[in-house]
């Protein structure tokens, strides 16, 4: 699949989902006094988040691999991480009024409700005041998918460029 799409995702992503991904070291020291080897990578894992009647569309998965011969490699561009340096100095872009008027208007909305909670209903936590909110019906588990670990180190500009 990673031959013909030109991606590496795991069987269970969709297409057309709005995705997020989440990066952190993995780190196995070999002092502990139960480890065998040392192990230090970067785990990726990327999540879909279903939104309402948009469920995504389910790739095609093409049959299985039946013999050790055709197994490919994955592509250089997944596994080869690059070099890449930061900029000497960083600036920050002036604050600009969204586009989309939709979408600020239900950020203000949010924020209002999060100031209810904070005032109000601060007897439960966040999570417990606004699922009280939100229509069941419509809810869906989001996707959820490890990639394969890469041997490079998590914080670097060069792994999460990549990423």
């Amino acid at each position: 699949m990673h031959e013909r799409e030109g991606v590496v995702a795991p069987i269970n992503l969709r297409i057309g989902l709005f995705s997020t991904a989440a990066v952190d070291n993995i780190d196995i020291n070999p002092k502990s006094s139960t480890a065998s080897t040392s192990l230090h990578g970067t785990a990726a894992s990327i999540n879909q988040h279903i939104n309402g009647d948009n469920v995504g569309l389910r790739r095609d998965i093409p049959g299985l691999v039946t013999t050790e011969k055709e197994l490919k490699i994955l592509l250089t561009t997944y596994t080869d991480v690059l070099p890449c340096h930061l900029p000497s100095t960083i600036t920050m872009p002036e604050f600009q009024e969204p586009k989309n008027k939709l979408a600020y208007e239900g950020l203000k909305t949010s924020i209002e409700e999060d100031r209810h909670w904070l005032q109000d209903d601060c007897h439960s936590s966040w999570a417990v005041f606004h699922s009280k909110r939100c229509n069941k019906d419509k809810l869906h588990a989001d996707l959820t998918a490890l990639l394969p670990i890469w041997r490079d180190d998590s914080k670097s500009p060069s792994t999460i460029r990549h990423t």
